[in-house]
């Protein structure tokens, strides 16, 4: 696992979002990083210890660019929107129409490690609620701050003979962007690998 991920391929990066107020809400964001297609898309929780405890959740997806200001100095923005996630069986036609709970304009720094958000969240109420200059803070929930997902990662871990470790990645890779095409193909060499093994064993 590497620290600064590569401009191109796919990855996993959690983020804590929050400001110094105290009782202030606070962000949860788990992105999948596609550096080919320049879209995010992942899940996020908003929290605040009032009475009753806000506890919001929330599918996002966005689009991110490079915004270089200087010749040395890269920003990335990302701008993501965020819907009520539903589970909605594949045979049940078409899904209910929801409207947004969340919107993020988020400014890291090049390597995604950290930097500031604003960010706007809709109660079960109604009430909008707007977040102002929070601060991103990379997190090491599950499993490390950023994760790569293909290109080295797949061949590594394929090459490494490590069975867990490929049903691992397999996993993850199906549940974050299993319809991207790159991600397709190398999951399929994948499974290759995993089935090679398994029977080998």
């Amino acid at each position: 696992m590497t620290n600064t991920p590569s401009r191109t391929g796919l990855f996993l990066v959690n983020y804590d979002i929050s400001t110094p107020a105290i009782g202030s809400p606070n962000l949860t964001l788990s992105l999948t990083v596609n550096t080919v297609h320049k879209v995010v898309n992942g899940f996020g929780q908003i929290t605040q210890p009032v009475s009753p405890p806000l506890d919001l959740h929330t599918r996002v997806d966005g689009t991110f660019t490079y915004m270089t200001v200087m010749p040395d100095v890269t920003h990335i923005l990302v701008v993501a929107t965020g819907y009520p996630p539903v589970q909605w069986p594949s045979h049940g036609g078409i899904g209910p129409v929801l409207q947004p709970n969340f919107e993020l304009r988020m400014v890291l720094d090049k390597g995604w490690q950290g930097g500031t958000a604003n960010y706007t969240f809709v109660e079960a109420s109604g009430r909008r609620v707007e977040i102002e200059k929070a601060a991103v803070t990379i997190s090491g929930q599950r499993g490390g701050p950023i994760h790569t997902l293909y290109g080295p990662a797949m061949q590594e871990a394929a090459a490494s003979g490590d069975l867990a470790r490929m049903k691992q990645l397999a996993a993850q890779a199906e549940q974050h962007l299993s319809q991207t095409a790159e991600i397709q193909s190398a999951l399929a060499a994948l499974k290759a690998e995993i089935g090679r093994s398994e029977r080998a064993r």
